[in-house]
């Protein structure tokens, strides 16, 4: 596997916690971290399958955030292009680690989102004076297959983005473009 200094994708593994219905049903967590610390987890059938990082149920919004984002945010403000993506089935907890779910209050449980924006600010507000910042978001799901702006005023139904190569790259040529600055 190829260090996540020098490899352009890092995938992480979270396993959530069982919900109060799947302990009372009996239901039990069937994979396990390795226990000498590599990203490493293995599933009941002794198969073993290895990430870029591993976490379970003890570990918080703060350990992921720092080991699988913060340090692309650096990236992000020197130029290149980031994308943090949750994938999982329904309930698999890919909203609480993102964090759409943000109440405006940066407490321990704050996702990815909100966790990101803040430190982005952060970093901006340093450069301040050296530099002119202009900050835009797209919000988009992938949901059976097809892009939906999740910024789109046509609600509650949702407004499919189509998926498009661009002069050899990959873009989303559709979605609404927020204006993002801080407030003071």
């Amino acid at each position: 596997m190829a260090s996540e200094d020098t490899s352009t994708v890092a995938v992480a593994l979270r396993v959530r916690p069982l919900v109060k219905s799947e302990v009372e049903s009996g239901c039990r967590i069937a994979l396990e971290r390795s226990a000498n610390g590599s990203p490493q987890v293995s599933i009941n059938r002794g198969e073993c399958f290895t990430y870029n990082h591993v976490f379970d149920s003890n570990d918080t919004q703060k350990d992921l955030f720092e080991a699988c984002v913060q340090g692309k945010l650096k990236k992000l403000l020197d130029g290149y292009n980031v994308t943090i993506i949750a994938y999982g089935q329904t309930g698999s907890g890919k909203t609480y680690t993102m964090g759409t779910a943000f109440n405006g209050v940066l407490d321990n449980d704050v996702g990815v989102i909100p966790r990101a924006v803040d430190d982005i600010f952060g970093h901006i507000a340093d450069l301040n004076e050296e530099y002119n910042f202009k900050v835009t978001c797209s919000f988009v799901e992938l949901y059976q297959e097809q892009f939906y702006d999740l910024f789109s005023s046509n609600k509650p139904e949702k407004v499919a983005v189509e998926l498009r190569e661009i002069q050899n790259r990959i873009v989303l040529p559709g979605p609404h473009r927020i204006r993002c600055k801080i407030l003071s």
